[in-house]
């Protein structure tokens, strides 16, 4: 009895080293990722917005594999700003189904995209992602209105609106009753 204790010791001792090895190795375990209905995820600083544009899309893909059943995506990165730009963005990829979504840039948190965002589905955020692209690059992969529901509406929690490449679809507007 004495024997099996011992060894059922040296079994945890042994596990409990090969995992604090991974987390150190990892920076973190690697359940502690768990996938959830919105994925935010900060790639870091870089010395411009295009470069992070460009990692923005490889993690979006990245995400994408890891945890399909999500509904947003937001990557977000940090450059150096100007008197323009607060140095912050974020490629946001909202689904609207199983595998397309509308994808575009967040310039403020929790603002909502900007035009121009574009239809497209998880394929094209790998192809572009594998092309080393930016939002640009989603053009021409965009779905036509007709390959998906009509009525695409906001996105984000502010009001911004869904568009197709420069094309907006308007927000629906209640009549008023007639005197």
């Amino acid at each position: 009895m004495q024997v099996a204790m011992k060894a059922q010791q040296q079994l945890t001792v042994v596990f409990l080293m090969i995992s604090s090895q991974l987390v150190i190795a990892c920076g973190h375990p690697p359940s502690s990722r768990l996938c959830v209905t919105d994925i935010n995820v900060d790639i870091g600083n870089f010395d411009s917005a295009e470069t992070g544009a460009r990692a923005g899309v490889r993690a979006l893909s990245q995400e994408i594999h890891r945890c399909a059943e999500a509904k947003e995506y937001s990557i977000s990165w940090n450059y150096p700003g100007n008197e323009q730009e607060r140095g912050w963005r974020a490629l946001k990829y909202i689904r609207k189904d199983q595998v397309s979504g509308i994808i575009g840039y967040e310039y403020d948190p929790s603002s909502g995209t900007r035009e121009p965002t574009y239809l497209v589905d998880d394929k094209a955020v790998h192809e572009v992602a594998k092309e080393g692209g930016t939002l640009n690059d989603f053009a021409k992969y965009q779905k036509k209105q007709s390959d998906t529901h009509q009525g695409f509406k906001a996105l984000g929690q502010t009001g911004a609106f869904a568009s197709m490449g420069s094309m907006s679809i308007p927000r629906r507007q209640k009549k008023l009753p007639e005197t």
